[in-house]
């Protein structure tokens, strides 16, 4: 190598390299703001939200935990059918195979899901399909609407005990 060599060709791209990896840094924490920003958002929601594939949750935040009384790692671990009472299982199945097929369904519905302690949950799904982890999914958000249910019921009777005598 000449020792008389010049290093102004070497620092000229030493340059252009450095600006190329403060933007990369502010990128990279830009992108962690934002996940950080985001995940606050899902783990303080009001509403359960997970993400169903592949037959199980492959998320579950704590409203979920909350709603189900299992550890996230346990909503995870088990099967979708698990959580849904037998009755109403067959189909909100049905619905997640078809709607993961592609199929265009009601995105609002209401069924039934059975804690840990077996108490039956009214619970008011709303879904999305997307995609995680480069597969299809669905986007769940389940609100508990256990006590809406109980009050339409006791209005229903009221009404029905109303209208006896006009029968």
């Amino acid at each position: 190598m000449d020792s008389s060599a010049s290093p102004e060709p070497i620092l000229q791209q030493v340059e252009p390299l450095k600006k190329e990896l403060k933007e990369c840094k502010k990128t990279k924490e830009h992108l962690q703001y934002s996940e950080l920003k985001y995940r606050n958002l899902v783990e303080s929601a009001n509403e359960a939200i997970l993400v169903a594939q592949n037959g199980i949750f492959q998320y579950a935040n704590p409203k979920a935990e909350a709603l189900f009384g299992y550890s996230q790692k346990e909503i995870t671990s088990k099967p979708l059918s698990t959580f849904i009472h037998k009755n109403d299982c067959e189909m909100v199945m049905q619905r997640h195979e078809r709607r993961i097929k592609g199929e265009s369904l009601a995105e609002v519905y209401s069924f039934r899901i059975v804690n840990k302690d077996g108490a039956t949950i009214w619970v008011e799904l709303k879904v999305k399909l997307f995609s995680w982890n480069n597969q299809p999914a669905t986007l769940c958000f389940m609100t508990d609407i256990t006590k809406r249910k109980q009050a339409e019921e006791k209005y229903n009777r009221v009404l029905e005990s109303r209208f006896e005598g006009f029968m």
